[in-house]
């Protein structure tokens, strides 16, 4: 139910419409979600706090040739298809050293504009690769759990994990083969979406799958993200704090204990479900009628 909903059956559970009961409800609702329900007084983890999604990597292109000036920010390119999809990636001249953020494309034209300028020596028939460096996870992404690729029983781990990281430390290149690590790259201040880099670098077609915690966003203005049957704990609580801001101590007593009830059952509920998981696993195994999912291999690790 949204906030609407919510204020609406809240003033009908305790009786009370005034103006202070809006202010009270838009104060408190976010507080609710986040310290009453979600980190819950129990320290119960919940099942729906945890979600998966995959991505798909984007092939490098280099179709053609370009040209470029020592000290420039235009690329002109003769024999290529520039798409605007290709603002934010980055591309290489020459297989040179240096690597260089697209900010604009001009399909029409051919033309690419570099967020720096080149430093390389002018050539008018360079050849050059652009490659995708970040990719956006889920808008909910909190934290990551874990990244991996059904293809091969390799985890993909954190760049810091990684087998002589502190001695070959430049975790910057290309390659066709497998995706070895990753490293959580800040965020996408337009879609607030956190960024991913891989290495190597990927230069085709992959397939991605992760999975992480969810964050949660203000429901002080639409609908929680928690799962429904949980949002008559919002009518509760909130019913308590209104009551308490008038003095009515019996009946705010009274709200608390039912919002600790339904929350107390619903924990259980949660917890019954996860060990419903586990048993079903267990006896599988027990009987020996347990099958691996086809596509992971017999040693694919979770993480």
């Amino acid at each position: 139910m949204d906030i609407t909903t919510i204020k609406t059956k809240v003033k009908s559970n305790t009786g009370i419409s005034a103006t202070r009961l809006d202010t009270i409800i838009a104060d408190r609702i976010d507080e609710i979600q986040d310290l009453y329900i979600i980190k819950n007084a129990f320290g119960h983890k919940w099942s729906w706090l945890n979600s998966q999604s995959s991505l798909n990597t984007i092939a490098s292109y280099s179709d053609g040739t370009v040209a470029i000036t020592q000290d420039s920010t235009t690329v002109t390119g003769t024999g290529v298809a520039f798409t605007s999809a290709m603002v934010g990636r980055v591309i290489r001249f020459d297989d040179e050293d240096e690597y260089y953020e697209i900010s604009e494309v001009n399909a029409g034209t051919s033309v690419i504009t570099l967020k720096k300028a080149y430093i390389g020596a002018t050539n008018a028939l360079a050849t050059y690769c652009i490659y995708k460096i970040y990719y956006e996870l889920e808008t909910d992404v909190k934290n990551i759990l874990y990244f991996k690729q059904v293809v091969t029983p390799r985890p993909v781990l954190p760049v810091a994990q990684l087998p002589f990281t502190r001695i070959l430390p430049d975790e910057f290149f290309t390659s066709s083969g497998e995706i070895q690590g990753y490293i959580l790259s800040g965020m996408d201040l337009t879609n607030e979406t956190v960024l991913v880099r891989f290495t190597p670098i990927p230069t085709v077609r992959k397939r991605v799958y992760y999975g992480y915690a969810k964050k949660f966003s203000t429901c002080a203005t639409g609908e929680s993200s928690i799962p429904s049957d949980l949002h008559p704990l919002f009518i509760h609580k909130l019913s308590e704090f209104v009551y308490a801001a008038y003095d009515m101590g019996a009946k705010a007593e009274y709200e608390k204990n039912v919002f600790d009830a339904m929350l107390f059952n619903a924990i259980n509920e949660d917890k019954d479900l996860i060990l419903d998981d586990e048993n079903v696993m267990e006896d599988e195994y027990i009987g020996g009628t347990y099958k691996r999912r086809t596509q992971l291999p017999d040693n694919y690790p979770q993480y």
